[in-house]
């Protein structure tokens, strides 16, 4: 079953595609790689399943019609983000470095390699190793 901010979103990437294609490969990038893992992706599904549509929640809110379902759906879906900060923070500073410019920036691993002046290997490594200590971290948390 497919979430409501899901559809949102993927309503968004429709209506508004990227035409940045460092963005572009970026995203393809993380499609692949959720494609290729299994476990990933099921961990992520675990994890995002927690997670309400926090936009429309919180429009809810400030328009005073939020019922007491938004608000414990609003609840659970912020609790889950001081343990996904807190995974990233733990993570060594050269892996938190390239998952943050590759999933928060957009970079793909090649505009990483080149931004840092890494080899691309390098830069793949430490994605990979960075991902396997985040769903390590954050493995307590699949519903």
């Amino acid at each position: 079953m497919v979430s409501v901010w899901v559809l949102a979103l993927l309503r968004q990437w429709i209506s508004q595609p990227l035409l940045d294609l460092p963005a572009l490969v970026s995203r393809q990038e993380a499609v692949a790689e959720l494609v290729a893992s299994g476990i990933l992706r099921a961990k992520l599904v675990g994890m995002l399943g927690k997670v309400g549509d926090i936009e429309r929640l919180i429009n809810r809110v400030v328009q005073g019609i939020a019922t007491p379902r938004d608000l414990v759906g609003l609840k659970s879906s912020l609790e889950v983000m001081p343990a996904v900060r807190e995974a990233l923070a733990a993570l060594p500073q050269d892996q938190r470095q390239v998952i943050q410019l590759m999933y928060f920036n957009g970079l793909s691993q090649s505009r990483i390699a080149e931004h840092l002046s890494l080899p691309l290997g390098t830069v793949k490594s430490r994605t990979l190793l960075g991902m396997r200590r985040l769903r390590g971290s954050l493995a307590g948390m699949e519903r």
